[in-house]
């Protein structure tokens, strides 16, 4: 029993080393800053208040400093069908880096958010929506 518990200890910790260092796209490379700015990482306030990084949700791309197109489950408590309100949120761009803030790092809350009349919880058809961010954008 004590070696097959040490067995699945040691095939476990494996997999974790390895996904860690393994790239997660298949013929992908290191985005340089400066590469990716039209995407951001929408994140859930309070959690990344507590934590930087950790209350990342989904990820989004910016049609201009202020408008975030995004998927609407991101928006959506698919348990229950409600819509989140915008001060749930808050956008972070800038950075390559999603688990520290850098001197490129910026954040912004969220003033509104629209998701599509027609997003469905269950087939998610329509899964896309809006958000309008505050501040200066980014």
């Amino acid at each position: 029993m004590w070696t097959q518990s040490l067995l699945l200890l040691s095939v476990a910790a494996a997999a974790l080393a390895a996904s860690a260092t393994e790239p997660k796209i298949i013929g992908g490379f290191p985005a340089e800053q400066g590469d990716t700015l039209h995407q951001v990482s929408i994140r859930f306030r309070v959690l990344d208040e507590k934590a930087f990084g950790r209350g990342h949700i989904c990820g989004g791309s910016l049609i201009n400093n202020r408008t975030v197109l995004t998927a609407a489950h991101c928006a959506v408590d698919l348990a229950n069908g409600m819509r989140f309100p915008a001060s749930t949120f808050r956008v972070v761009g800038g950075s390559v880096e999603r688990m520290r803030m850098t001197e490129n790092t910026v954040v912004v809350g969220v003033d509104k958010v629209f998701v599509h009349a027609g997003f469905d919880t269950v087939t998610t058809a329509n899964d896309i929506a809006l958000m309008i961010v505050g501040g200066g954008g980014l």
